[in-house]
């Protein structure tokens, strides 16, 4: 906790009953002030997002790399010594019907 609410809680315990019940109702006035400006934010945000933008528009927002080497991309973490065919028997298998009724 630190020190300032400290205070102000001692302050607050210092006051009378009545005025303790108005700075409870002033403190949840700035908070319902506070929940509202949230509440209006996080609909601005919704909005936004579901704002249907041009690809355009997204790449001059998010401003993505440029790759103009592909070998960048390339990664190499495939075991030399596990054959190809393996892994996609395996993901053949993992497509039928059958295995996606399962997920």
């Amino acid at each position: 906790m630190k020190p300032q609410l400290q205070q102000a809680i001692d302050l607050a315990q210092s006051l009378s009953f009545i005025e303790q019940l108005e700075l409870l109702k002033a403190v949840s006035n700035i908070v319902q002030r506070a929940d509202v400006q949230q509440v209006d934010l996080l609909k601005m945000q919704n909005q936004d997002f579901w704002k249907t933008r041009s690809i355009k528009d997204l790449v001059e927002e998010q401003q993505p790399p440029k790759i103009t080497d592909l070998s960048l991309l390339s990664i190499d973490f495939w075991v030399r010594e596990e054959p190809i065919d393996e892994f996609l028997s395996f993901l053949h298998q993992q497509r039928q019907p059958e295995q996606l009724k399962s997920l």
